[in-house]
């Protein structure tokens, strides 16, 4: 078997050449986990999903019914807002209406103040009176809660009339430095 001499020149190139390829592939790879070049994940994206799979777990809302989405509460701090919140929020309001529901434009950041003693409770009664101010069927609530370098966040579609659940999903967001930005 005769070896075929490969020149310096040769090597190198080939080198480069496979690492290239290398690297296009670990690239490929954070793009399928959502991750963009900062390792921050695709907030729009795993929003898109998130409602997705919450619109599609509650076949008893109708096209025709209309909702409230709020801004998203960190679970540790439920009495502030910050910009991941409110983006959080708005990102919802968006992913429902392209589906076609109607959702009703408030800004809760003004009107709606959640106590950090009674939380959820609050949550959930304050609601349910907006809700009834706008004739809203439905109400998209959320929370979030920062970890070393993860973001939890649980989105749930509660009925105005009974505050019963009719859908909920949860989805984590890495924490790069876009990220970090929207927390503080």
């Amino acid at each position: 078997m005769s070896m075929v001499r490969v020149g310096r020149w040769t090597r190198l190139i080939l080198i480069a050449l496979l690492s290239t390829a290398l690297l296009s592939g670990c690239q490929q790879i954070r793009t399928n986990l959502g991750l963009g070049s900062s390792g921050d994940s695709n907030v729009g994206r795993e929003v898109e999903r998130s409602m997705r799979r919450m619109m599609r777990a509650a076949p008893s809302l109708e096209r025709d019914h209309v909702l409230i989405v709020t801004s998203f509460a960190n679970v540790d701090a439920l009495g502030r807002s910050s910009r991941l919140g409110r983006m959080l929020g708005q990102h919802s309001a968006a992913s429902i209406t392209r589906r076609g529901f109607n959702v009703v434009e408030i800004l809760l950041s003004d009107t709606l103040y959640i106590d950090p003693k009674q939380g959820e409770f609050l949550l959930t009664r304050d609601v349910a009176r907006l809700a009834s101010r706008y004739e809203a069927d439905a109400v998209v609530v959320g929370t979030y809660t920062v970890a070393h370098d993860i973001v939890y966040v649980t989105s749930k579609l509660v009925r105005s009339s009974d505050a019963l659940v009719l859908a909920a999903d949860n989805f984590e967001l890495s924490i790069g430095p876009n990220m970090r930005r929207l927390l503080h």
